[in-house]
């Protein structure tokens, strides 16, 4: 849960929260399966500077300016989840 947290995440990237880390693990997922690096290096270094940048990132949100860059991150989530095939019997 983020309720509650400080700085406080603007509602409406609240509700896309979960999907958009659920869709950066699945990236993370992705590059280590192709990292050949040894102890997948790569992967770990890309994961270390990622956590910072989307750590920022959410912080930043919920700052007067972010509105714009915030509207275009949620129309992008909302395409990619439209591009996802629902399965049968489930939610809509």
């Amino acid at each position: 849960m983020i309720d509650g947290c400080t700085p406080r995440v603007p509602e409406d990237l609240a509700g896309e929260l979960p999907f958009l880390l659920w869709t950066f693990n699945l990236a993370m997922m992705y590059c280590w399966i192709h990292d050949h690096s040894e102890h997948q290096h790569k992967t770990r270094t890309i994961l270390r500077q990622s956590a910072r940048l989307i750590a920022g990132l959410v912080r930043f949100s919920s700052s007067p300016g972010a509105g714009y860059f915030r509207r275009q991150l949620l129309t992008i989530t909302r395409l990619i989840r439209s591009s996802i095939p629902v399965r049968a019997g489930g939610p809509a």
